[in-house]
């Protein structure tokens, strides 16, 4: 988005952009109160405001590499329905109609989109986010309230480390793949193996009948902590020692 653009939503009145949102969840909470209140906030990417119908828009920056799959709508639509309630709850708007979040390919190419030849290769996909009642939205703010709850007089060195899930890290796969202009392509069929044993199996299964000019070899994907490597502040600091203990 360019910023003249920017400036152009900014002065429209159907469009508020960068909405910081603060409450006190025991002060609001219709279902659930915690032992020790806390303050919760975040900011809303963009709300538009037109004939009564109020949409929240949340912008996710991606690399075409990157899959919209069913874990990463999970964590989505946890976010803009917390988003939602905080709207609401804060007093920003009396209610939120419909919800969406635009995945924005950093490195896509018109080029590209023409020669995979899909129609739904966009450089900004929309996602429809499912909206949850007021009482599912506190009972997931209470649940991890009350889990980061029992740390708070924890030793650094005493906090748990992030789920797998938390760390965005997929389980590692073996895939056996056939060479193509010497880079591996996609796993044959059935050929994705949790025990790098049996891939290394398939593969020699694989070498042994292959033909004159056929090359093989096996593709490792998953056990990447995405979240750790590229966007959490304690990691990049230094102040989460995980990858390094991992990485070593």
């Amino acid at each position: 988005m360019h910023i003249g653009q920017q400036v152009l939503l900014q002065d429209d009145p159907e469009f508020k952009c960068e909405i910081p949102m603060t409450v006190s969840f025991n002060s609001v909470s219709k279902f659930f109160k915690l032992n020790e209140d806390l303050t919760i906030g975040g900011t809303c990417d963009l709300l538009h405001i037109k004939d009564n119908i109020y949409t929240v828009w949340d912008y996710k920056t991606m690399a075409t590499a990157q899959f919209i799959d069913d874990e990463k709508i999970e964590g989505w639509t946890e976010q803009i329905n917390i988003y939602r309630w905080l709207l609401i709850t804060s007093g920003a708007v009396p209610k939120v109609d419909h919800l969406f979040v635009n995945g924005f390919y950093i490195d896509w190419t018109p080029t590209k989109a023409i020669r995979s030849k899909d129609v739904n290769d966009i450089p900004c996909p929309t996602v429809v986010i499912e909206k949850w009642d007021r009482k599912k939205c506190e009972e997931v703010i209470y649940n991890k309230a009350m889990e980061y709850n029992k740390y708070k007089d924890a030793n650094w060195n005493e906090l748990p480390y992030c789920s797998a899930k938390e760390r965005w890290e997929k389980p590692v796969e073996y895939k056996v793949c056939k060479y193509k202009d010497d880079v591996l392509g996609s796993a044959l069929p059935k050929c994705t193996f949790d025990i790098k044993e049996e891939a290394e199996a398939e593969l020699m299964n694989r070498i042994s009948k292959a033909k004159k000019d056929d090359k093989y070899g096996i593709k490792i994907t998953g056990g990447v902590s995405t979240m750790c490597e590229d966007w959490c502040d304690l990691s990049r600091n230094g102040h989460c020692d995980f990858l390094r203990r991992n990485n070593a």
